[in-house]
């Protein structure tokens, strides 16, 4: 019997942890992704895309005056469990109005953030960029590149980031690389996905790239980037030779490192069914990874016939215990109406799972 066969495991919900993101008086009303990252003992970076920006003088929770802007960032001091916790959200401002964070508008349509990574001092945030054909569907949209900005003074006041896009020259190839980023050893593996098919309900299939960050002192240079045979589980410095690791991924996704059971978790939505929340096991951050297995049904869909969930994601710095793993997801509708209404929904929720053997 495999290991993920074998598990027990148990899920906790962690609405405390919610609180933090809804307990602000700036004005930031909800959002998606919620991608996190320590920067220092101090400081853990929060990434966001759409978000609803309201009017912080009222300190009103409602969303329907609010302005949606497609990318937002966080920055947490202390612990989220803290009577008072310390997260401040940013955002550009253009003439009073809320723009997005990050930005480049050289080409056409927007940026969502969806990871990153800090490498000698200077912090990649990945990103996809999209075009908007229905702002009311929540489907109703297309990506149309990939880019990394690179920050050169992460410590500075995030006003103040000196910030640098590139574009992957990848997307021809059907691949795109951002879901997540993970440091191990003298490696950076940048997880990614391409699609199978046009259509947004095509399958993605799980696409893993990697740079060596002992020898390479920038990875925006893809000269030295290496992609993975998820068939031979063999890497070449050939993207025409990258194949897939597994069917049936997702766009957002995490791999993090679990001591009790000296694996490497990979926490993703159900394909098709993404209200479900799954893990998969690895020896390797690069895989060959187990079979899926769900641990958490999310209840928020029995609310609404339109509401979905998405994002699952863990973030291993929240975690207290080497076996246990705080995974945060979103709730969203298909329906903008029903998001800007219901303020239950679009804020990050979280679970606690805890494994044995």
């Amino acid at each position: 019997m495999e290991l993920i066969d074998r598990l027990n495991t148990q899920v906790v919900e962690m609405p405390e942890l919610e609180q933090a993101f809804r307990q602000n008086n700036q004005g930031w009303l909800g959002s998606d992704c919620a991608f996190s990252l320590p920067l220092s003992k101090e400081r853990v970076l929060w990434l966001f895309g759409d978000t609803f920006i309201g009017d912080s003088s009222s300190n009103s929770v409602s969303r329907s005056a609010a302005t949606i802007i497609n990318s937002t960032i966080g920055i947490q001091s202390g612990s989220l469990l803290s009577q008072s916790p310390s997260l401040r959200f940013y955002w550009q401002q253009h003439q009073g109005s809320p723009q997005s964070f990050f930005q480049n508008n050289s080409l056409p349509g927007y940026l969502w953030p969806l990871s990153a990574a800090l490498v000698h001092g200077k912090l990649y945030v990945f990103t996809v960029r999209i075009v908007q054909s229905d702002v009311n569907f929540a489907f109703g949209f297309e990506q149309i590149g990939n880019e990394i900005i690179c920050i050169d003074n992460p410590d500075d006041e995030p006003e103040n980031w000196k910030m640098t896009p590139v574009s992957l020259p990848f997307i021809e190839s059907g691949v795109s690389f951002a879901s997540y980023a993970l440091i191990e050893d003298d490696f950076l593996y940048i997880y990614g996905y391409r699609k199978e098919g046009k259509s947004w309900q095509s399958s993605l299939s799980l696409m893993i790239a990697r740079v060596n960050i002992k020898q390479i002192p920038d990875i925006s240079d893809m000269n030295n980037w290496q992609f993975l045979d998820g068939f031979t589980f063999q890497w070449t410095d050939d993207i025409q030779n990258i194949r897939p690791v597994f069917q049936h991924s997702s766009t957002e996704l995490s791999v993090s490192y679990l001591a009790k059971l000296d694996r490497y978790v990979l926490v993703h939505n159900a394909w098709k069914y993404p209200n479900s929340i799954l893990i998969r096991l690895a020896e390797t951050p690069f895989g060959p990874f187990s079979r899926s297995r769900i641990i958490y049904d999310c209840p928020e869909i029995k609310w609404d016939d339109q509401y979905f969930c998405y994002a699952a994601k863990a973030h291993p710095e929240l975690a207290e215990e080497d076996d246990e793993i705080i995974i945060s997801y979103m709730t969203n509708s298909k329906l903008l109406e029903l998001c800007v209404n219901d303020v239950r929904i679009y804020y990050p929720r979280f679970i606690k799972l805890k494994v044995k053997i």
